[in-house]
């Protein structure tokens, strides 16, 4: 367990085992490649900064938040090969061709054109430059619910997630807020990225969050915590189309 990630980024609203799981299959796609320069599009805090600065030449954070950007570089993470710059992920400040690879985790359901950000992650990723996005979605005991629901009538018309989400992203669309995997897929296509894999990871974190205090800390149980990461493994295993969070890896199509 990463305790040096923990301590800076606990806080009692949010489930720590959830985002520390996602945290590490983000950095195991980033595995196994060569990487240059790192874009990190709405890096926040910079929860992936220290990591991903041992992994690449050069990281550069971007986020619209000044504030957040200021935590990052005074919560330790900062390094000498690190940048952060205050920036909107839809109108990049780079050259074209300036990334060998860019993570986006959990931005997209933010923004209220996210096809406009993945034309410029297109634009600034160099050719066979490798993209790596999350973003939250719906597992199988969700999906059912809340499909149920619309049909009764009892969902509002809003994201389930957060009021702070412009869209949920899920299996297939039955509200105006949630959009279909395949329709991102299609969206990464079309802006020349081409998708090599993608997972979507169930997490039994979920429903334990409000029920076992424990899940908030997970140093405090670090056994407990490992044995819900290899059932989480099995649970993801067994579908890639339902899952809590998907996780998308493409590529930058050669240009002629």
């Amino acid at each position: 367990m990463d305790r040096d990630f923990w301590v800076g980024y606990k806080s009692k609203s949010e489930g720590g085992l959830i985002y520390l799981r996602r945290r590490q299959r983000i950095l195991n796609a980033v595995n196994g490649e060569e990487h240059g320069e790192c874009l990190d599009a709405g890096c926040g805090r910079g929860l992936f900064a220290k990591e991903l600065s041992k992994r690449v030449s050069e990281y550069i954070g971007v986020d619209v938040s000044r504030r957040s950007l200021l935590d990052a570089k005074r919560s330790g993470r900062a390094s000498f090969n690190q940048i952060f710059v205050v920036a909107d992920i839809c109108h990049l400040p780079f050259k074209e061709r300036t990334f060998s690879l860019i993570i986006c985790t959990e931005v997209l359901e933010h923004i209220s054109n996210p096809v406009r950000a993945l034309c410029d992650f297109s634009r600034v990723l160099k050719s066979r430059g490798t993209l790596i996005l999350s973003v939250p979605s719906l597992s199988l005991c969700q999906t059912v619910f809340f499909f149920a629901c619309t049909k009764l009538g009892i969902l509002q018309d809003k994201p389930y997630q957060s009021f702070r989400h412009l869209r949920e992203y899920c299996r297939f669309t039955f509200s105006s807020k949630f959009e279909t995997i395949s329709a991102l897929l299609k969206q990464l296509e079309d802006c020349n990225l081409v998708v090599c894999d993608y997972q979507a990871c169930w997490s039994i974190y979920v429903p334990l969050l409000n029920l076992l205090p424990f899940v908030k800390n997970p140093l405090a149980y670090p056994r407990v915590a490992k044995l819900l990461a290899e059932v989480d493994g099995i649970l993801s295993s067994i579908n890639r189309d339902y899952g809590h969070y998907t996780i998308i890896k493409a590529k930058k199509a050669v240009q002629n």
